[in-house]
């Protein structure tokens, strides 16, 4: 985890969470911010004369305070905190009090970093992602890599920090995985961060990063002859089962990996007149819902489903789909390494 500099508004955060702990505190005995205010000038009571059930922890810390200074009267020290550091309890009372007696009956909690996705995924027109599911997981990974490099909780108003941090996941992202991959973090942290600021009708605005762009190559494409030789190859068993089958089904049907992990054995259909198979279920974009017929391979295909088939009812078999969409490809990368090695392209699956 990248951790950056002490922020500016490290005092902040704590007293942010001390006033929100005085709000429960006051909510909890029917009071409001303000409300005695007009009583304690009036009257000048202590805190326990003008709510003694609410305000009781610092009758108690007041006792304790006088009891000290007369056991210490000698002492040139005062270190009656240090010696008796005030209890959660007396903190938020203490808090709660000053808030109780404050001019202003409207205190507002700031907005922390850590209710961000909370705000954004609540607030969603298309609906809340769930992070269960492959689209939730995506877009949740992008604002968790923002959370691991900002390092630890901050105000929404912490733009500086903020600022810092999408700048170092950017630099580091960089040289890990395309622009285009970064854009789409960017998308997400940002469509995050606006959301708060919108609810919050903030004055704040986030700069997006620079993202430098690189030339598109093309991606490397197998010769039809080494198609049709790879084919032969599957079918003749050079390869495993498990690859023979992502390879014969991306050659004639651009199946993905994702599509062959959740594809169940009921959507395989090689027995019918018109053998095929049904992509269903949760897809990369909705146009890839759809039939596939089977036209190469379908003798070699239901020997190898039915080699594959262990009681999961994932027609890939159980180990296949829970497997890290990474670690499919490089088996294939690596079963295709004698064509990487004779051209020098980074051939794939795909």
């Amino acid at each position: 985890m990248v951790q950056l500099t002490r922020s500016n508004f490290s005092k902040e955060i704590s007293e942010e969470r001390q006033t929100r702990d005085a709000l429960r505190y006051l909510d909890f005995f029917k009071l409001k911010s303000g409300e005695l205010s007009q009583a304690h000038q009036t009257y000048g009571l202590d805190p326990w004369e003008l709510e003694p059930k609410a305000f009781r922890p610092l009758e108690e810390r007041f006792d304790l305070r006088q009891k000290y200074d007369h056991e210490n009267q000698e002492s040139p020290f005062d270190d009656f905190d240090v010696v008796h550091p005030p209890t959660p309890v007396q903190q938020a009372a203490q808090k709660a009090w000053e808030l109780a007696i404050a001019k202003s009956a409207k205190v507002k909690p700031k907005c922390l970093i850590s209710e961000c996705w909370d705000i954004y995924n609540g607030s969603r027109d298309q609906g809340s992602y769930d992070i269960d599911s492959r689209e939730g997981r995506r877009v949740y990974a992008s604002w968790e890599r923002f959370i691991t490099f900002l390092g630890r909780d901050c105000l929404l108003e912490d733009t500086d920090s903020i600022h810092e941090a999408i700048d170092k996941m950017v630099e580091a992202r960089l040289t890990q995985v395309s622009p285009a991959s970064v854009q789409r973090d960017w998308n997400v942290i940002s469509a995050v961060l606006n959301s708060a600021v919108k609810r919050d009708r903030l004055n704040i605005r986030f700069q997006k990063p620079p993202i430098k762009k690189v030339e598109k190559t093309d991606r490397p494409v197998f010769s039809q002859t080494d198609q049709r030789e790879i084919i032969g190859d599957v079918v003749a068993g050079k390869y495993s089962t498990e690859n023979g089958v992502l390879m014969l089904l991306a050659l004639q049907a651009g199946m993905i990996n994702s599509e062959l992990q959740r594809l169940k054995s009921e959507n395989v259909r090689l027995g019918d007149e018109v053998p095929h198979i049904l992509v269903t279920g949760e897809v990369k974009t909705k146009d890839r819902l759809r039939t596939v017929p089977i036209t190469v391979g379908v003798r070699w295909l239901r020997k190898a489903f039915n080699e594959l088939e262990d009681g999961s009812g994932w027609a890939m078999g159980r180990s296949f789909h829970s497997a890290s969409d990474s670690t499919i490809s490089k088996r294939v990368v690596v079963a295709l390494d004698s064509y990487r090695q004779r051209d020098n392209r980074l051939y794939s699956a795909y």
